[in-house]
């Protein structure tokens, strides 16, 4: 193993110890780019574990996909890979609903016709009639 990806690898690892989730997830996918071994999919899994604590649950998911690549019968990386799987469902059931909630709203509102400011028809019509 390279010694910079060491390096990496161990700032990751005082970054999970400080629970400074989003630079340790940062240090840990420096260090797992590249070609990895079955040996690497420990650093993977916390890497994944990082991002899902930072919530960056896009990245989780690839992390424990990967670790699944390289060490297909990890149990623990396929829990947690069934879990981000379902938060992101989750997620992406609600801004579903919210985007629908707002789309009716903005559609009920260009039905609607914006009343006219207090005394505009009254001086429109009173115009009109001196224009006759």
């Amino acid at each position: 193993m390279p010694r910079r990806r060491k390096g990496w690898f161990a700032l990751g690892d005082v970054g999970l110890q400080q629970e400074a989730w989003a630079e340790a997830a940062d240090a840990y996918a420096e260090a797992t780019r590249g070609e990895l071994g079955a040996e690497d999919a420990d650093h993977v899994h916390n890497c994944g574990y990082c991002c899902y604590k930072s919530g960056r649950l896009y990245a989780a998911r690839a992390a424990f996909q990967q670790v699944l690549g390289l060490k297909p019968d990890s149990e623990p990386a396929q829990r947690a890979l069934k879990l981000i799987e379902g938060l992101l469902a989750a997620r992406e059931a609600r801004e579903e609903a919210t985007l629908g909630a707002l789309g009716a709203e903005v559609d009920g509102l260009a039905r609607e016709e914006p009343p006219a400011p207090p005394g505009v028809e009254a001086a429109f019509l009173s115009l009109r009639a001196r224009l006759k």
